[in-house]
């Protein structure tokens, strides 16, 4: 299935790129090379996984696929918050092209650092103030 226009513009793919920059450990305003490299290797991996679920080499990826794709990327999501991210990301099509993809994956990307740096016991919960959960909504 093809998707004919993805929901994201330009301006909107940078800003997410520069956030998941700055969500790095540094959180300087400004892009080191090693920083800069990081980002590269990062989104050509990304590709790399979803190029090899688009099964039907479409250049958007369907429930199904989206669901392995994350799942060989080391995300294990639950079907609650896959859903989540399909009303969110997916197209009328039922599908998600490669940039609204990378938007996702970074949003999945700084939520799930925060929350591990969080979780220092490794139990699955953390406890969040309200200042803290508001600025990750808003910088997400």
């Amino acid at each position: 299935m093809m998707c004919s226009q993805s929901s994201v513009d330009e301006y909107g793919m940078f800003c997410r790129f520069l956030h998941f920059m700055l969500s790095q450990k540094d959180r300087s305003d400004q892009l080191n090379y090693e920083e800069f490299m990081k980002l590269l290797a990062t989104i050509e991996m990304w590709k790399n996984e979803f190029m090899k679920y688009d099964a039907d080499q479409s250049q958007s990826i369907d429930i199904y696929e989206l669901d392995q794709v994350v799942k060989s990327i080391g995300y294990d999501l639950g079907g609650q918050f896959l859903s989540l991210l399909i009303s969110r990301y997916y197209t009328p099509n039922h599908c998600m092209a490669f940039d609204d993809f990378v938007c996702c994956m970074t949003k999945l990307t700084v939520i799930l650092r925060f929350f591990k740096s969080r979780d220092i016991t490794n139990q699955g919960q953390i406890a969040v103030t309200l200042d803290e959960l508001l600025t990750l909504h808003l910088c997400n």
